[in-house]
């Protein structure tokens, strides 16, 4: 009987060990058809592949306009403190831009009921303490002062996109813009382009100092609001301005 039970218990355990291993196969099937079934299925979205560029283009696009969102409203902050809306209901320009010597910086773009646009134009030049205009490298040798030239028009679509101020058009509120241009893109003001001159008004300011241009009524008016410094060479000009207008979208 010995004997017997010798040759028997390697047998037992070998049929275990074959059921055991069948079990386990069988629940690997199972799981593995699961899964696939759950995938084909729609209920577990497949894996994004490193290479799939449509998820990495709009992963770029969502940052983007996050970065955007969060520059114009820490720019809105800024602005609040060191140049507040006078009518905070109307439509603004924001801008923070450093113009070289005979540089333009153009704001707006707001649409007029008739279908045009409207801009303004700033240029700055810094002039002594009699108002006689500096001359180069008299910069750093004389006091400062700034005369601010602005100019606020109309001009025909067609005009705008070719001058390269299309890209200003938006229908938001509130926007940040830096369009700067050379002496040359003054043929933008011919009469052949633009529909009519608003305001040209001029402002002389010390640096640092925040002044504003208003033409309007108490309830609604086109107003210019400046800070203009030195910038960061000795002939640039940093100009800090919000243009507010009762017209746009």
């Amino acid at each position: 009987m010995a004997k017997t039970k010798t040759i028997l218990i390697p047998a037992i355990l070998c049929a275990i060990a074959i059921v055991a291993y069948i079990s386990l196969k069988s629940m690997g099937h199972v799981l593995f058809e699961t899964e696939r079934d759950e995938a084909e299925s729609g209920n577990t979205p497949p894996p994004i592949r490193e290479s799939d560029s449509r998820e990495q283009s709009l992963t770029k696009l969502e940052r983007q306009d996050q970065s955007g969102a969060k520059a114009l409203r820490e720019l809105e902050i800024e602005f609040d403190e060191i140049l507040p809306a006078k009518f905070p209901e109307q439509f603004s320009s924001l801008s923070d831009a450093t113009l070289a010597p005979g540089e333009k910086l153009f704001l707006g773009g707001f649409r007029t009921a008739d279908g045009n646009y409207e801009f303004t134009m700033l240029e700055a030049d810094p002039i002594k303490a009699d108002g006689t205009q500096l001359k180069p490298g008299e910069i750093k040798d004389a006091p400062l002062q700034y005369m601010v030239n602005t100019k606020t028009f109309v001009v025909r679509p067609e005009a705008s996109s070719e001058f390269g101020l299309g890209s200003l058009i938006s229908p938001a509120k509130t926007r940040i813009q830096k369009s700067v241009v050379s002496p040359s893109d003054e043929t933008l003001l011919r009469p052949d382009n633009t529909v009519g001159m608003m305001t040209n008004p001029s402002l002389t300011l010390r640096p640092d100092t925040a002044a504003s241009i208003s033409v309007g009524t108490e309830k609604q008016a086109r107003v210019i609001s400046m800070i203009v410094s030195p910038g960061d060479t000795a002939e640039s000009i940093r100009i800090r301005t919000r243009v507010e207008t009762p017209i746009g979208q």
